[in-house]
């Protein structure tokens, strides 16, 4: 699995829009890229967090050590890039529109899930080349299925053991183990 990031809420929280990259369609970078470019950042932080987050294009959050804007270019949202991309997989709006179904959870482990679930929805949608179809789970559900690789996307969030960015990496990037 995947992590991209797509925004910052309040203090070093983090919340993620994650892929299965095993299985198509997302074992495509540029279909991976095309979803995120289509996600109106400046609008979920105005929106769901009121302003109290910023927009965060690297997994290293703001004012720490090694942040960088690696994934800046992606837009916010650039729905030219997001056709461009999946043209080149046979997408377009009219007659072949990707469908994702993108998880998220309602027990409070992450109490802004469905407003996030659907302002994600809105805002990929209106690329009009992508169709997301909702999910909800309970926590425990989620759990499981994310050790089992069976959702193709979910929203996911990071809360740091410390505030180093080792702990905001490691955990999605190594090779065995983690999340």
């Amino acid at each position: 699995k995947t992590s991209l990031h797509v925004w910052n809420g309040t203090g070093n929280f983090i919340q993620y829009m994650c892929f299965q990259e095993r299985d198509w369609p997302f074992n495509e970078t540029k279909i991976r890229q095309a979803v995120a470019a289509a996600i109106n950042r400046t609008w979920l932080v105005s929106t769901v967090f009121q302003g109290q987050g910023r927009n965060l294009y690297t997994m290293i959050p703001i004012g720490m050590a090694y942040h960088k804007d690696v994934f800046q270019n992606l837009g916010d949202p650039n729905y030219t890039r997001t056709q461009e991309l999946l043209a080149d997989y046979g997408f377009n709006n009219s007659t072949n529109k990707l469908t994702v179904t993108l998880y998220y959870e309602t027990t409070g482990h992450y109490p802004q899930s469905p407003q996030v679930a659907q302002l994600l929805h809105d805002s990929i949608e209106a690329s009009g080349v992508i169709t997301v179809n909702l999910e909800a789970l309970e926590w425990p559900e989620m759990g499981s299925r994310r050790n089992a690789g069976t959702m193709q996307a979910f929203i996911y969030g990071w809360y740091p053991d410390y505030i180093d960015p080792d702990d905001y990496i490691q955990p999605f990037l190594q090779t065995a183990g983690g999340t």
